[in-house]
C-alpha cells in the first residue's frame, strides 16, 4: 500500500522500553520495502518513542543504557535500514541540562551529552560499513534565534567527526 500511495521512505522507531531486542519481522519488513523501491530509517527516540514516560531516557553514562541503544542501531543496520535516526528532539524541560547529574558532572550540558552518543553512532554505522550521510540526527534545541540554541548546534557543527551527519527537524 505505501508504494501505490507514492510513499518512498518511511521510519520505524524504538526507545527504551522496547527493550535491548527489536521484533524479528523488522528484516522481512525492510526487505520487502527495499522490494517495493522504498526506503527505511530506523531511529531510536530518547524519550521512548512518544511513550511520555521519564523512565524511558537513556543515561549516557549508563553503559547498560548506551549498548541498549546502540544494539537498536545494530540491528536497524543489520536488517538492511538505508539510514539510522538518533531523535533528540521533545525532552522534557527539566532534561535540558543533561539527563541526571551523574551526565551533567561527566559531559557538561547536554550537547556534550548527545555528542558522545552521536560518536558511538558514528563509530558503530562506520565500522557496520554505513557513512555520516546516513546518520540522521534531530536535535533537541533549533530555535536560530537563540543564542542558547546556537551554541547548542555549534557543537554539533564544528566537530570533525560528525561531519555529513543529516540534521533534521520534526
Amino acid at each position: 500500500r505505501l508504494a501505490r500511495n507514492r510513499i518512498n521512505c518511511y521510519h520505524i522507531l524504538s526507545g527504551l522500553h522496547n527493550g535491548p531486542k527489536l521484533p524479528d519481522r523488522m528484516r522481512h519488513l525492510v526487505e520487502e520495502s527495499h522490494r517495493r523501491g522504498i526506503k527505511v530509517v530506523g531511529g531510536f527516540r530518547p524519550v521512548g518513542a512518544q511513550q511520555g514516560d521519564r523512565s524511558t531516557f537513556p543515561c549516557y553514562c549508563d553503559e547498560e543504557h548506551m549498548q541498549i541503544v546502540l544494539g537498536h542501531f545494530r540491528q536497524y543496520i543489520e536488517a538492511g535500514c538505508d539510514f539510522i535516526y538518533f531523535m533528540a528532539d521533545d525532552y522534557y524541560p527539566d532534561k535540558l541540562d543533561g539527563h541526571c547529574r551523574k551526565c551533567i558532572a561527566r559531559f557538561g550540558d547536554l550537547a556534550a551529552e548527545q555528542q558522545h552518543m552521536l560518536h558511538r553512532i558514528v563509530d558503530l554505522a562506520r565500522e557496520m560499513g554505513m557513512g555520516n550521510h546516513q546518520i540522521l540526527f534531530c536535535p533537541t534545541h533549533s530555535d536560530a534565534r537563540s543564542q542558547r540554541d546556537v551554541d547548542y548546534l555549534r557543537v554539533f557543527h564544528d566537530d570533525p567527526k560528525l561531519k555529513g551527519i543529516q540534521f533534521t527537524f520534526t
